[in-house]
């Protein structure tokens, strides 16, 4: 772990969380003790704070993380210093930023350190006249999408995930098969308009091939150890004792700390962490032209109907950082790319605003105006959110994550359990009702108003 990351990380004093697909493992949520715990951490300073988080990172030989700058070299199309300000309020709502970036009108920088901004973390020269990005093909013809199917599906998956619902009569409606149908007929539509499409997976399987009983499980402990020292579980530990083998005993023997490295944690960072990762590795090395994300919503966790669900379509795009997200070099280079880049955020607003503008006018559905925990609201029906898929994207393009509408709504439900057609997956027929055909084609109609 380098220097850089461990400063940072022992000077921010909250809890950090991780919303929908990046779930945290655990928290510390008692408001007192909370309270108690930053009052012991600045009373030991932050000197004191970086040298023990730093011995124990060390100590549990969690490793170094690669230069950033590197990450930027690639980037043709940079904001200038009033589009990055115009921005910003999307990328950072809580405006925590201020401690950790400078913005000139020729330089963009972000520091190690808060506040004080003595040790450079990386640093963009900016231009200070516009330049144009890349014209949008006006036609599908030759336009390379990348399309996501958000989970898993599978009885297996949907258990595991719980992206399921039962109406307590037999019927089960999968997320995972309801992500996996839009994004086949989606495919079939695209390429009869000349497109070049790759999905990540097209069978009811997870996208990465690693063995999910048997992986080891210590890498992702450790590199979840590393994202958890932003976390009151870790400050409180750290404030504990001096370095030495009693702070590192004290962090062996936490339950919070056992949590990280125990079997409890294997669905997780499976789920949330591994095969992620290998949708995004995939969709970069297919350097497609747009990137559609599937899925749909639901109003709780429950596995239930409610037919009180709204009758609502969003997308998501890249941006609403919380302030406990900044914390290792690798945080701060996704964030960096993202608001650098004048033509992927830009263009992802564009496109989502043509997808659930045709939702809303095609489907009858509602455009939400109040942003969900961990976002924000750009406009009806589009909204900010630092999602793990479009977060971890290296290609400069369009992204729309969408939530096609809630699936848990009753006459919702109903018109999605109807088996009107078949689909062939992996040998298999695989019934869809009319209302996944008629989602597919209006998300194609957004794609061709978006590229016209």
């Amino acid at each position: 772990m380098m220097k850089l990351s461990v400063l940072l990380l022992t000077l921010i004093l909250t809890n950090a969380t991780f919303a929908n697909e990046n779930e945290s493992l655990s928290f510390f949520s008692d408001r007192a003790s909370v309270n108690s715990l930053q009052t012991n951490i600045q009373n030991l300073g932050s000197s004191e704070v970086f040298i023990r988080t730093q011995s124990v990172l060390e100590y549990f030989k969690v490793g170094k993380e690669p230069d950033s700058q590197n990450y930027l070299n690639d980037l043709k199309y940079i904001q200038t210093s009033a589009e990055i300000s115009s921005v910003l309020k999307w990328f950072d709502p809580a405006q925590f930023t201020k401690r950790l970036m400078t913005l000139s009108q020729t330089e963009f920088s972000i520091f190690q350190d808060l506040d004080s901004k003595n040790t450079i973390d990386l640093s963009v020269h900016l231009g200070t006249t516009l330049t144009q990005p890349p014209l949008r093909k006006h036609s599908l013809r030759g336009l390379k999408i990348a399309i996501d199917p958000g989970h898993m599906g599978s009885a297996f998956w949907d258990k595991e995930t719980g992206k399921y619902l039962s109406d307590g009569h037999g019927h089960v409606l999968s997320e995972g098969v309801l992500n996996l149908q839009t994004s086949l007929l989606l495919k079939n539509e695209f390429e009869k308009l000349g497109a070049i499409v790759y999905l990540t997976h097209d069978e009811l399987k997870p996208v990465s091939s690693m063995d999910y009983k048997n992986f080891n499980l210590t890498p992702f402990a450790l590199n979840e150890l590393k994202d958890s020292t932003h976390q009151d579980w870790f400050q409180h530990l750290i404030a504990s004792a001096p370095v030495g083998s009693q702070l590192n005993s004290n962090f062996e023997n936490s339950s919070d700390f056992k949590k990280l490295f125990s079997e409890s944690a294997r669905s997780e960072y499976f789920i949330k962490r591994e095969d992620l990762w290998k949708r995004t590795e995939l969709i970069d090395q297919f350097d497609p032209d747009l990137v559609l994300i599937i899925h749909y919503d639901t109003s709780s966790s429950a596995t239930g109907l409610n037919p009180k669900s709204p009758k609502q379509t969003k997308s998501f795009v890249f941006g609403s950082y919380e302030k406990t997200e900044f914390g290792s070099r690798e945080a701060r280079k996704y964030f960096a790319r993202h608001l650098l880049d004048k033509n992927s955020w830009n263009e992802s607003v564009s496109l989502s605003r043509a997808i659930v503008q045709k939702m809303h006018k095609n489907l009858n559905l509602d455009l939400p105006t109040s942003a969900d925990s961990g976002s924000t609201q750009i406009e009806p029906g589009i909204f900010a959110r630092n999602l793990m898929v479009p977060r971890r994207l290296k290609s400069s393009v369009p992204v729309a994550y969408l939530e096609c509408l809630f699936y848990d709504r009753t006459d919702e439900y109903q018109k999605l359990i109807q088996q009107d057609h078949s689909l062939n997956v992996g040998g298999t027929p695989l019934p869809y009702s009319n209302r996944v055909s008629e989602i597919a084609n209006t998300i194609r109609d957004g794609v061709i108003d978006y590229v016209q």
